[in-house]
């Protein structure tokens, strides 16, 4: 899935137009929790990329989705710490954050209803929709999201 990473890519010499982002704020780079990185030296690989491209800040959002991806506020933050630790071994100096990119299903509705979202920036829900169809309660759980005093943010809206 990253081969990308294992090629000699020199990013100093391209111009990209990526000077000016400075944050992402929707990245799998937390070891062995989802889909993304898979282990340390995926995460060293992806966070020496974003060096390159002088991105100063990451919010690992990595996948909350019952039926998948049965990560927690636990699961993420541990996950957080061991990347924090890498970096510091590393001296990779990049802020890093960590969130949840949710699933919009009935797990997600009831981490909505028992308020226990990890939120980007403490105001930001990120959430994902089914790529077959919308759910038929997704007006009630962005109503819901906006309730809790949150800005619900759409994942991968081109699906």
């Amino acid at each position: 899935m990253f081969s990308f990473f294992k090629q000699n890519t020199q990013l100093d010499n391209i111009d990209n137009g990526l000077e000016l982002i400075q944050t992402d704020w929707h990245c799998h780079v937390l070891p062995g929790i989802d889909d993304g990185s898979q282990n340390d030296d995926d995460t060293l690989a992806m966070l020496r990329i974003y060096k390159q491209l002088s991105i100063k800040k990451i919010v690992a959002t990595p996948h909350i989705h019952s039926d998948y991806y049965k990560n927690t506020a636990q699961t993420i933050s541990t996950a957080h710490t061991r990347t924090l630790e890498l970096m510091a071994q590393n001296e990779i100096n990049i802020e890093l954050g960590f969130a949840a990119e949710y699933f919009a299903n009935n797990h997600f509705l009831e981490l909505i209803s028992q308020n226990q979202l990890l939120p980007i920036d403490n105001q930001y829900i990120l959430f994902e929709l089914p790529m077959q169809q919308a759910p038929v309660f997704g007006r009630d759980m962005v109503e819901q999201i906006h309730k809790l005093g949150y800005t619900p943010l759409l994942a991968h809206p081109e699906r």
